[in-house]
């Protein structure tokens, strides 16, 4: 994802132009709404919150763990 250009609104909103990949996607969260995951964890409900400040991670099969 590149973030072409960003422009703050008078209403105290933010326009965005954004460049994706084929392979992503953008989906917005509001920190105080709790949403339910998809599956196979769909019966686990998060807060926005946990969601937003989330951060990709990748396995690594030498340490066997999650790393960023």
């Amino acid at each position: 994802m590149k973030i072409i250009k960003s422009t703050p609104r008078p209403n105290g909103k933010v326009r965005l132009i954004i460049e994706l990949d084929a392979n992503e996607e953008i989906k917005a969260f509001k920190d105080d709404q709790h949403y339910r995951l998809g599956y196979p964890l769909q019966d686990d409900v998060v807060c926005g919150r946990h969601l937003s400040e989330s951060t990709p991670v990748e396995w690594c099969v030498i340490e066997q763990k999650w790393v960023a």
